[in-house]
């Protein structure tokens, strides 16, 4: 199905609240050319509550797919796929893996795989500007370097950007041992940027790929300038969270097991979860379920390393780091509660706090363009 018959169908047999929301979604996410950065498309946006008034309207179901049709056939779009990488992804059966061909082409960046061992392969998209700052950003649990995308596009100008698949994750391999203990994966992100002859670096992690950036900047701290945690794994006495307590009692309600279970976690991540087509979301799922094994190895060894660390131990380490460090938080996280940004101000040397409103676990995905301002904010002070 084309993206024209995607907009269609969900313009139309979505509720109020998703159609609001899916509108909303392709006219920043195709509404987009070179020359007009989305933080200016966004500050353009109505109001929310405008588009949940108007959605109720009959003939605004109408003007919106007019609009969507226009924005996706006349032109200019940079989210059609110029680049050989999405022309390539065209001709395969996976439409998530179009999906996100394509918004890699858009945000200008080329995916390249790296032998960083024996039957280890990263795979990681590369873009952004050559010379700048390099940051490297990395993903949570059962995510994929494409949950940066929309981040990277606002950030291109300014930086040059490293965004790998952890092992286990996304295109990168299965790690040949299993071995998915944050120590060594830090151990293998060496390896990663020592190849790519990367000396100094800005990293940033969201979630799981937040305990991996703090782990990596035990042993690898004098090559960071700046770290940034967005809503980061970690030991949290302080945790309020329901689904935290429930996923250290053995019983994972973040595990995709069956059909269905994708959209279910998704709401339980995000608290503005963005639009995503039905069938994409499907095709997603099924590239999940063939990896269950992977994830569940993935969170007994999380599970194994929280219950085996001394919060003692996990506040001396941040006391000990040097470089300034953003803490970036949705305010509705479900995971790791927001009160355990408490614990990083307490500890951290050289903090800044910056809390999104009414944003869940993923400010990546759910609020992008806000994410991306306070990061640029933050590495260019």
């Amino acid at each position: 199905m084309s993206k024209v018959g995607f907009v269609i169908s969900h313009i139309f047999w979505s509720n109020d609240k998703e159609m609001t929301q899916n509108f909303e979604h392709y006219l920043c996410r195709y509404w987009a050319h070179p020359k007009r950065p989305l933080d200016r498309i966004a500050q353009l946006q109505p109001k929310q509550d405008y588009f949940v008034t108007m959605s109720k309207n009959p003939y605004y179901r109408l003007l919106s797919a007019f609009l969507a049709l226009c924005y996706l056939h006349l032109g200019g779009c940079a989210a059609n796929p110029t680049s050989s990488e999405a022309k390539a992804d065209a001709s395969t059966t996976n439409l998530y893996d179009q999906y996100m061909a394509e918004e890699r082409a858009w945000a200008g960046l080329t995916t390249n795989t790296l032998a960083v061992r024996k039957n280890l392969d990263i795979v990681y998209s590369e873009g952004g500007k050559r010379g700048a700052p390099v940051l490297i950003l990395l993903h949570g649990y059962y995510g994929d370097r494409n949950n940066w995308n929309r981040v990277a596009y606002q950030l291109r100008d300014r930086f040059h950007l490293i965004i790998p698949d952890l092992p286990g994750h996304g295109d990168s391999s299965v790690h040949p041992e299993a071995d998915y203990t944050f120590a060594e994966t830090s151990f293998v992100l060496s390896d990663f940027i020592d190849q790519l002859k990367i000396r100094r670096f800005n990293l940033a992690g969201h979630s799981m790929g937040g305990g991996i950036a703090i782990q990596w900047a035990m042993s690898r701290g004098k090559q960071i300038d700046r770290m940034i945690l967005v809503d980061s794994a970690g030991k949290y006495p302080g945790n309020t969270s329901v689904i935290a307590r429930q996923m250290m009692d053995g019983a994972n309600p973040m595990r995709i097991a069956q059909p269905g279970d994708a959209r279910r976690v998704l709401s339980m991540a995000m608290s503005l979860p963005p639009f995503v087509p039905h069938q994409v979301m499907n095709d997603f799922e099924t590239k999940q379920l063939k990896r269950t094994a992977v994830y569940d190895e993935v969170m007994a060894d999380m599970l194994a390393r929280d219950k085996s660390l001394d919060v003692r131990f996990f506040n001396a380490a941040l006391r000990l780091f040097k470089m300034p460090v953003l803490i970036l938080w949705g305010d509705q996280d479900a995971i790791f509660s927001v009160d355990v940004t408490k614990q990083y101000m307490e500890n951290l040397g050289e903090a800044k706090l910056v809390i999104l409103e009414g944003v869940g676990h993923t400010p990546i995905l759910e609020a992008p363009w806000p994410t991306a301002k306070a990061m640029a904010s933050f590495l260019t002070e």
